[in-house]
């Protein structure tokens, strides 16, 4: 009965100590290390100053990334390697903090748009988020209705539109953390928050990330959403043996290399990164 009782008065601390009203009233109580969830009108944050206006080339090489929060002690190095000569990066779980403020500003020229899904303390963010050294033309969000467990803040994917060369047409690249429910109908309903606009871009379209599949069935679910908005899976060039978290899916582009980098697991992040070279051809 005692060990009952201390138990009890231990989670009731717990949860008070965890829980914070948020800031959005769309949604209830977030926990843990979720603050606030902002208003929509503050999800879109912006780091570094962009230095083109227009893409260099038609053939891009691109870089998307689960980065844990810059967590693990090698990420300074890793994502200063992964992102040189880079013409876009799609990121996961970015916060507005160093170290990974830090980084990301260092990457000369680029300019970063940040969709926060909530802020932990002193206010830092954390979301996705996408940069390039051009510019983007339409920076944009996608925000979840549904939350995640216990900690129970929403996911967002952010949109960015670039210009491409020699041409009226923009590149539409979505960068998403998937919502981490055991079941796909979350999923479900967070991809279908990108379809329409995905099938009135009247151009190529990449979109990549942390999808959080954790099985052939959400993977296929994936695949069949997708599709209805014209994308394909990639081939990827190693792909993971069982499931794969992290995956990418085009329209409108030649992909010559779909690449899961592993070596940064342990080192930078608690993920692999995923490295993409496409071509547009007009």
């Amino acid at each position: 009965m005692k060990k009952s009782l201390v138990s009890l008065i231990l989670v009731i601390s717990l949860n008070a100590h965890a829980k914070l009203r948020s800031h959005d009233p769309a949604y209830g109580d977030c926990s843990f290390a979720c603050k606030e969830i902002p208003v929509a009108s503050e999800v879109m944050r912006r780091l570094g100053q962009n230095k083109f206006t227009q893409l260099h080339s038609s053939r891009l090489q691109i870089l998307s990334w689960n980065i844990y929060k810059g967590g693990q002690t090698g990420f300074t190095n890793d994502f200063q390697r992964l992102t040189a000569n880079k013409d876009i990066v799609l990121l996961s779980e970015v916060i507005t903090a160093d170290p990974v403020a830090k980084s990301m500003t260092s990457v000369t020229g680029f300019a970063w748009d940040i969709a926060v899904s909530f802020l932990m303390k002193k206010q830092i963010g954390t979301g996705t988020a996408v940069g390039s050294y051009a510019t983007n033309l339409s920076p944009g969000f996608y925000r979840t209705k549904d939350v995640e467990p216990f900690v129970k803040s929403p996911k967002t994917t952010a949109k960015a539109e670039y210009l491409l060369p020699n041409s009226t047409k923009k590149i539409l690249v979505l960068s998403i953390h998937g919502i981490n429910w055991s079941g796909d109908d979350s999923l479900v309903r967070q991809l279908q928050m990108t379809i329409e606009d995905i099938k009135k871009h009247d151009g190529p379209v990449v979109f990549a990330g942390d999808f959080n599949i954790k099985n052939s069935t959400r993977l296929q679910v994936a695949i069949d959403i997708l599709a209805t908005a014209g994308l394909e899976r990639v081939a990827w060039d190693n792909p993971e043996n069982g499931d794969q978290r992290n995956d990418a899916f085009t329209r409108g582009v030649v992909v010559h290399r779909a690449e899961l980098i592993n070596d940064v697991i342990d080192s930078g992040s608690d993920h692999p990164a995923i490295v993409l070279d496409i071509e547009w051809i007009q």
